[in-house]
């Protein structure tokens, strides 16, 4: 004969009550399922066969101790006293959140987690890593190239403008390899009051003589200061551009030098592996910060070249014919190989190579057919035409390739995985404050108890959402070591950080800074319905019938 009382007691222990009730409880559910098994077995049915019929009365039996605790003491069931599986005398919930933990201990889960909109703005500078306390470290350990390395990045990528000058000369002083560092602190390209371009720029000649890049540079300094920069955007609005270049025999020296030039370096592949080798020394072996650095190389303004060849024509336009169009031929030839030498510097140079010979094209045709050079002629139309050939095929969207329309895809699952954590975090900082307090105050407020029932599911979907966002990441968590093309890391990342970040670069949505406040907002209305319906559920039931 079964004891369907002890069956019974053992479902509803323990319970929030006199004992006297609880025995009142199971004595009347005891006698219902033995009723419902007695007329099971006189029906013919088998023993099992009854007893499966009486307990599909009570098919959960934790909800009805749920209901019978609110019906009878008009709360919810204490937390401590539940036996679901996300209950916290459960050694799965506890399991669940020790493992959330470790994962922020795994590399790839980080360096994912930086990659998420919620991390912050992304910046190729740490100020742990090289603040002075870190470069003092470095320089007693005694490894001059490290320091001199650490002291370079310094000046490349500190925001700090009183730290880069300081550290680029004592860099260069250490190791004159990393003179290229000077193109980057001559700030030549933009705007900068009271710095002077020059000794740096000068520095720079002397070391790689033979670089374009580095005349480039210096045509920039030449119009980039403040009033420069005015007395050009002046001139540009009335279209005397070229007479005003032409005249500034400093900017028309340094754009000779530059076509004269036999090669391009603008060090953007050299720096790239130079901040790889320094992240991976001091430990931040993460995509997203080389992904910026690589694309805080220098650069100088293009515009310059086609700029030079107008003024030629201006300058140029009171000598004989023959003269004049010789020197316009040689210097557009000179152009179309330095746009030829931009694409072979970097692979994204690649539409500013073709934009700058198709120029040069457009502008060497009708000289050459003016000098009389039918056959030089046809062979730069038929350039011509296999440049825009070139451009158009690539234009058609045919560079997008599948691996980076998956990266894309990656990284926007990568941040429907990733938004779930913020809030799901601060629901476990909470569920773990109310359980602590009610283990330690049973009797404590019941509103603690309502929120600790709320977010039973936090541990177990900040869990699902850790383990999503580093399944989704795995095929990207390769170390910075592994690449040695600036152009194949690009290739790689930059769509999957775009697909990460996609909300942000929407429709200028301020993310980074209303993030969190949308988060405390969410939080504040979370804890108020909770709040709200733990004293809708304290009220007698006379007033919730009136």
């Amino acid at each position: 004969m079964l004891d369907w009382k002890n069956f019974v007691r053992g479902k509803l222990s323990p319970m929030p009550m006199d004992s006297s009730k609880v025995d009142e409880l199971v004595d009347e559910l005891a006698q219902q399922l033995e009723d419902a098994y007695r007329e099971a077995r006189e029906s013919g049915r088998t023993s099992l066969q009854a007893f499966q019929i009486a307990l599909s009365q009570f098919q959960d039996w934790e909800k009805l101790r749920a209901q019978i605790c609110e019906s009878t003491n008009g709360s919810r069931l204490p937390v401590w006293q539940s036996k679901g599986f996300l209950s916290p005398r459960r050694p799965a919930v506890w399991i669940a959140l020790a493992l959330s933990c470790a994962l922020f201990l795994v590399p790839s889960f980080r360096k994912a987690l930086h990659l998420l909109p919620f991390s912050g703005e992304p910046t190729a500078w740490d100020e742990n890593a090289f603040s002075e306390n870190a470069l003092a470290r470095l320089e007693k350990s005694g490894d001059k190239q490290k320091y001199a390395r650490a002291l370079a990045y310094v000046a490349l990528h500190c925001p700090d403008e009183s730290r880069v000058v300081p550290a680029a000369e004592k860099a260069i002083a250490l190791d004159p390899q990393l003179t290229w560092i000077a193109a980057k602190v001559s700030h030549a390209n933009y705007l900068y009051p009271g710095y002077d371009p020059k000794p740096w720029l000068d520095r720079l000649q002397a070391w790689d003589p033979g670089n374009a890049f580095v005349y480039v540079l210096e045509a920039g300094a030449a119009v980039h200061s403040r009033w420069e920069s005015e007395r050009l955007t002046e001139k540009f609005s009335k279209g005397q551009l070229p007479q005003y270049l032409a005249a500034n025999s400093v900017w028309r020296e340094a754009m000779e030098k530059a076509l004269a030039a036999p090669y391009y370096d603008s060090y953007a592949r050299r720096q790239f592996l130079f901040d790889r080798d320094v992240l991976l020394e001091t430990g931040l072996d993460r995509p997203s910060v080389l992904l910026v650095s690589s694309f805080e190389a220098a650069g100088p303004d293009f515009n310059f070249i086609q700029f030079y060849l107008d003024s030629l024509k201006v300058s140029q336009g009171n000598e004989q014919n023959s003269d004049r169009t010789g020197r316009l031929i040689a210097a557009h030839r000179q152009a179309i190989l330095l746009g030829s030498n931009l694409r072979d510097d970097s692979e994204s140079n690649f539409f500013l190579s073709l934009q700058v010979q198709q120029s040069a094209y457009e502008s060497l045709i009708p000289l050459l057919r003016a000098g009389g050079h039918a056959a030089e002629t046809d062979i730069a139309v038929q350039a011509l035409e296999g440049l825009r050939a070139t451009e158009k095929s690539r234009q058609s969207g045919a560079e997008s390739s599948a691996a980076e329309r998956a990266a894309f895809r990656t990284g926007r699952l990568l941040m429907a995985f990733g938004s779930f954590l913020p809030f799901l975090g601060v629901a476990v900082i909470v569920w773990i404050v109310s359980v602590s307090i009610l283990r330690l105050k049973p009797g404590a407020a019941s509103s603690l108890n309502t929120i600790a029932a709320y977010a039973v599911w936090s541990p177990l979907g900040f869990l699902i959402s850790c383990l999503g966002v580093l399944t989704v990441f795995w095929p990207y968590s390769h170390s910075l070591a592994e690449f040695s093309d600036r152009a194949a890391f690009v290739s790689a990342y930059a769509p999957l950080d775009f697909g990460a970040r996609w909300v942000s670069y929407l429709g200028n949505v301020w993310i980074e800074n209303m993030f969190w406040s949308l988060i405390l907002c969410i939080c504040i209305l979370s804890l108020g319905m909770v709040l709200l319906a733990s004293v809708r559920s304290q009220r007698p039931p006379h007033q919730e019938a009136d």
